[in-house]
């Protein structure tokens, strides 16, 4: 499982200053070929899935990863799609 978020115009040194950085070690921001970063956040599971007590920690602290990384590339980065995903 996966939360994840996307942002533009954050620029590559922004990026890799957060992935380096201790607020990016439960994190990880990507660019990609259109030059949209996602900030991601891996959630480990075991085959019975994850407790909701543990997933409610996991969500804390994601939304404050979040918040850090808005902070950290300004308020001009436009907020593109917000979520959570299962990969398949």
């Amino acid at each position: 499982m996966q939360f994840y978020t996307s942002y533009n115009r954050v620029g590559l040194d922004t990026i890799n200053a957060w992935n380096s950085s201790y607020d990016g070690r439960f994190t990880r921001a990507c660019l990609d070929d259109d030059q949209m970063v996602s900030l991601e956040m891996d959630i480990s599971t075991n085959r019975n899935g994850i407790s909701k007590h543990d997933f409610n920690k996991l969500l804390g602290l994601w939304l404050i990863r979040k918040s850090d990384f808005e902070r950290s590339i300004g308020s001009w980065s436009v907020l593109r799609l917000t979520g959570f995903g299962v990969p398949i």
